[in-house]
């Protein structure tokens, strides 16, 4: 019983190792395939989600504040505490 256990858990493991394997070779295969546009509008979408995540957040509390009293209306429509 036992035996039989560690062979279905071996064979699945195998699957997952051929499967990841063969998937990272396809994602190399297109990454070499892509021509320089796609590589630079790629790196124009990284950088701008960097420069979203270096922002600090306080400038991100002080905007949600801002957006809070341009609309005091949904304020009226809460619940009390």
């Amino acid at each position: 019983m036992l035996d039989v256990d560690m062979a279905d858990t071996m064979e699945a493991m195998s699957a997952s190792l051929v499967y990841l394997l063969l998937r990272q070779v396809l994602q190399m295969l297109t990454q070499f395939a892509r021509d320089s546009g796609a590589k630079d509008v790629e790196l124009l979408v990284l950088r701008c989600q960097v420069a979203v995540l270096r922002r600090p957040a306080c400038a991100i509390a002080d905007a949600w504040a801002a957006d809070d009293q341009l609309h005091p209306s949904a304020r009226s429509n809460q619940a009390p505490d």
